[in-house]
């Protein structure tokens, strides 16, 4: 949270971006605000800002990162990726190779012959849950688990 200027608000934060302040919501870049924060880099998850906005931040020359892991492996790609723009390339390494490490702890600990069956609720109403090749997925994977 050391380099972080500014968050999009999408719901509750941790304790440890609560003196951050908001550039929008998502969907909605205060672009006004994040040009007062004067950003290096702003990471974007698909959909959190719209393709004019996005096209607008081009304009602006605000450097941005789209980030969406499909799964854990794609994690620590994205971590060392993030890290070296960041101009931390070795502490993205070291700790995308931290959490290689404890998947494949995880892994070995959680290591069922056949998978338990779980259901992942991801919201009550109406009632749905992942499917196909989520990172939710492949974290239920690593736990010895199969989403139904």
């Amino acid at each position: 949270a050391d380099l972080l200027v500014g968050v999009l608000d999408a719901g509750e934060r941790p304790a440890e971006l609560k003196d951050i302040p908001s550039v929008g919501r998502y969907g909605q870049l205060d672009i006004e605000r994040l040009l007062s924060l004067k950003p290096d880099l702003l990471l974007l998850w698909p959909g959190s800002v719209g393709p004019a906005q996005r096209e607008q931040l081009k304009r602006l020359n605000i450097p941005t990162y789209v980030a969406e892991p499909h799964n854990l492996e794609q994690l620590t790609v994205q971590i060392e990726a993030i890290a070296t723009q960041l101009g931390r390339a070795e502490r993205g390494v070291a700790l995308a190779k931290k959490l290689r490490q404890r998947l494949d702890s995880l892994r070995q600990r959680y290591r069922r012959d056949e998978p338990l069956r779980v259901f992942y609720q991801v919201w009550d109403r109406p009632l749905y849950t992942v499917g196909g090749r989520q990172i939710i997925s492949d974290a239920l994977q690593v736990c010895g688990a199969s989403n139904v």
